[in-house]
């Protein structure tokens, strides 16, 4: 449970905070990453475009571990994200550049 109201906190610092633990494959810890992930997207609203361009290197990190779990909960929640908001699918574009060549050197068979 939160502490505090999920829109009073400040986006800028805790959505890449937690974004920084999709690395994280240990409980309880990768469950509070995903967690607070999906409550903040589900209610950031307009507080997330913003925030956009601080995701993507613990995105690119995230996906860059090679691991299965961790590289398909990433893209969960990459896809989570993009329909979170208005124009957040847009704002990713400029950045799919560094986030794509890491599934084309990674074979999901």
């Amino acid at each position: 449970a939160w502490k505090v109201d999920i829109e009073k906190l400040d986006y800028q610092y805790y959505l890449p905070l937690l974004f920084h633990g999709l690395c994280e494959t240990e409980y309880p810890y990768e469950f509070l990453a995903r967690q607070g992930i999906h409550d903040m997207l589900t209610r950031g609203g307009p507080k997330i475009l913003p925030v956009v361009p601080k995701l993507i290197i613990p995105i690119r990190n995230a996906m860059n571990t090679k691991n299965h779990q961790v590289m398909c909960t990433t893209l969960r929640i990459v896809q989570h994200r993009v329909a979170s908001a208005d124009g957040v699918g847009v704002a990713l574009v400029p950045y799919l550049k560094q986030i794509l060549p890491v599934l084309m050197c990674y074979s999901f068979i």
